[in-house]
């Protein structure tokens, strides 16, 4: 992401693109390196970790989470790895049908209305249906990207 803040070594995503041409075979090097050897390169271990304002009283830690701020580059490796292992995953049926979250053309949407289908093809079927909610305290909540 072209907003994307960059990590401890600077490099600005907007660098990466607009350089894209001249830094495509540098970058693999260092990937391809980098696969094959297992180790990445020392910067791209490192983090900037910094306190992101929740909501509530702004004196209380718990009304923070932390972000890490790491290398640009090796965000673009790491995608790029995770792209190969979820087309393996997708290409060879590996993962569970039910399975939507972290997957392309799937969401919670598409989870909510399978499982409302589910609910509906047994309440059809006259079969009895119980569910479970939870509500995990402040799990989910979102980050004002407003600053």
């Amino acid at each position: 992401k072209e907003s994307s803040a960059p990590g401890p070594d600077t490099i600005h995503p907007k660098v990466l693109k607009e350089c894209a041409a001249n830094l495509a075979l540098p970058l693999f090097l260092i990937f391809r390196h980098s696969l094959d050897s297992g180790n990445l390169p020392l910067d791209w271990k490192l983090a900037h970790v910094t306190p992101i304002y929740k909501k509530g009283v702004k004196s209380d830690p718990l009304n923070y989470r932390p972000i890490s701020l790491t290398s640009v580059p090796c965000k673009v490796m790491e995608r790029l790895v995770k792209n190969k292992i979820m087309d393996h995953l997708e290409s060879n049926n590996l993962l569970s049908k039910h399975q939507h979250g972290f997957r392309s053309r799937r969401s919670c949407l598409t989870q909510l209305l399978e499982y409302f289908q589910e609910i509906h093809d047994f309440l059809d079927a006259s079969d009895p249906v119980d569910a479970v909610y939870l509500d995990c305290k402040k799990a989910f909540d979102t980050v004002p990207h407003k600053r």
